[in-house]
């Protein structure tokens, strides 16, 4: 039995102990439209998930958060809030869309553009730690058909350590799984694991992604679209997208925060359709929408949350099948924080490992 397998079922039963499910759908209360990537969580923000592309979700909830309530909120729609019950097995949860005001336009020159961009990337090191931090976050991944069937669920509470911000670090974090649970749901000849290493590979800022880095700015194109109100700040919202096919395929949004110039959002669509066609290895994905979250905290900006939903087809499948992540903060430390000791210290070069594979 693979040890990482092992670890998830022999901790099992303390993540399930004293809990109750809670499973349901958010929709558009306008449209009745499923709606995804929705931060779904409790009143201590230690328990929560992220609605999933058919607007679904499912949950264990401590026994002791009865009588309290679940949040649900995302970005253009109100939050809302549910009274958490021992009679809540399945529920569908309305969210009524966000009516915004209408900012003055603006208007921003490619060269000006490209001087906010610019800046963005140089504050980095005053916008976000300066220190090593500790986080403690909710994760999820889970495995589904294309009907929507759930083939395996994967819960698990993380502790982040993360490297200062303010330059370029080749192993910029570390992993420890503090609790975990494994649920198979039917049984399938892939396997489907990792990706616990997330909060660390797809924090954009961290790893100083291409397409916000001045000198790769040439390989990009990118377009001002609106000033948007985002968890009541202004922010710059701009588009990108490769200026040619020799680039990644990759195209997005960001959200650069009009008073900081903190990055503040991420929303990435990324293809790879020659993905359906390999023999060996990985079954990487066809298509794969991420979701970057930061929060400001005491003067500083930290992540928040990660979310992906990918696509993976290919002639080894009779069928194609979807995967999820999902990763919420739901503390973070910054004073005395010292790395991940080698015994509990989950290793990069695992979680490359942790994905798609064929029997």
């Amino acid at each position: 039995m693979h040890p990482f397998l092992f670890l998830f079922m022999a901790l099992s039963g303390s993540l399930c102990a004293q809990t109750i499910q809670l499973s349901g759908t958010v929709l558009d209360k306008e449209t009745e439209m499923p709606i995804s990537f929705v931060h779904i969580f409790t009143k201590d923000t230690k328990t929560g998930t992220v609605s999933a592309t058919d607007g679904k979700f499912s949950l264990h909830i401590p026994a002791t958060l009865i009588n309290t309530y679940l949040y649900f909120s995302t970005v253009d729609y109100e939050i809302d809030s549910l009274l958490i019950t021992r009679t809540n097995v399945s529920t569908t949860i309305y969210l009524t869309p966000r009516l915004y005001a209408l900012n003055e336009i603006y208007v921003i020159p490619d060269s000006t553009l490209l001087t906010l961009l610019r800046r963005a990337y140089t504050t980095i090191p005053e916008n976000y730690p300066d220190q090593p931090t500790r986080y403690v976050g909710f994760f999820q991944e889970s495995t589904s058909d294309e009907n929507g069937n759930l083939s395996k669920l994967v819960e698990a509470e993380l502790v982040v350590y993360k490297e200062p911000y303010n330059r370029i670090r080749e192993a910029p974090g570390q992993i420890e799984i503090l609790k975990s649970r494994i649920k198979q749901l039917q049984s399938s000849n892939i396997g489907f694991v990792g990706g616990a290493f997330m909060p660390v590979t797809l924090d954009i800022v961290l790893q100083r992604n291409n397409y916000i880095q001045p000198q790769n700015m040439a390989n990009y194109q990118y377009d001002f679209i609106e000033i948007k109100s985002w968890e009541g700040r202004d922010c710059y919202s701009i588009q990108f997208r490769p200026v040619s096919r020799d680039s990644a395929n990759i195209t997005g949004t960001i959200l650069i925060d009009k008073e900081t110039h903190a990055y503040t959002l991420f929303e990435l669509f990324l293809e790879r359709p020659e993905n359906a066609h390999a023999i060996l290895g990985i079954m990487k994905p066809v298509e794969q929408k991420s979701k970057i979250v930061y929060e400001q905290l005491d003067g500083k900006w930290y992540l928040k949350s990660v979310s992906t939903r990918s696509k993976h087809d290919n002639r080894r499948l009779k069928s194609p099948l979807f995967s999820s992540f999902d990763y919420i903060t739901t503390q973070v430390q910054t004073d005395s924080v010292t790395p991940i000791t080698s015994p509990h210290r989950f290793k990069q070069i695992q979680s490359r490992r942790f994905q798609f594979q064929t029997d």
